[in-house]
């Protein structure tokens, strides 16, 4: 599988990606500078990113499904303002591998340091096979973002898949809750 930039290599590649699940077996080439794009002539001259910022011509944002050395599928995104990114995500390339596959759950965990609920929260969620993004604030940012996200002021505050779950003890609740259903 050709991805064209490591944003998108890297949903694919972290503990909640596709490929470290073991659910895909593939190779992962990513090539942000457009190198395979240039040699198979997929990249005409007016798909360029980031002139503006001067670091050379990308490659508009895609990603690739080869298999026996030829292209099955290319996702492209739309050409639209901005850094759109649409069709070139692990979701999409899974849906297209597999309609019904299951969707790697979207865990995101707000902590600071030094903290044993937050310690202990991550502890469950691994054992319960979640991998997590976690978003740790220094105290001047923490109760302002966690309070504006999540309407509490502590840590940690977890999020699974766009609901919110809570804090430390709230996420053994669900965790269990997980289990039973």
């Amino acid at each position: 599988m050709e991805i064209s930039d490591n944003g998108t290599a890297l949903q694919w590649q972290d503990g909640g990606g596709v490929l470290a699940s073991g659910r895909l077996h593939t190779d992962l080439l990513v090539d942000p500078f457009a190198a395979l794009q240039r040699v198979g002539g997929n990249l005409p001259g007016q798909r360029c990113r980031f002139d503006s910022v001067r670091i050379g011509q990308r490659s508009w944002r895609y990603s690739m499904l080869v298999r026996d050395e030829a292209v099955e599928k290319m996702f492209v995104e739309p050409h639209k303002p901005g850094d759109p990114i649409e069709v070139s995500d692990a979701d999409t390339m899974l849906d297209y591998l597999n309609l019904y596959a299951k969707k790697p759950d979207q865990v995101v965990i707000f902590t600071r340091e030094v903290c044993q609920f937050c310690a202990e929260a991550k502890t469950n969620l691994k054992k319960a096979g979640y991998a997590y993004v976690e978003v740790p604030h220094a105290n001047q940012i923490r109760s302002r973002v966690v309070g504006a996200l999540a309407g509490q002021g502590t840590v940690p505050q977890i999020f699974i898949n766009g609901e919110y779950v809570g804090g430390s003890d709230a996420l053994k609740r669900y965790l269990v809750k997980c289990q039973a259903a």
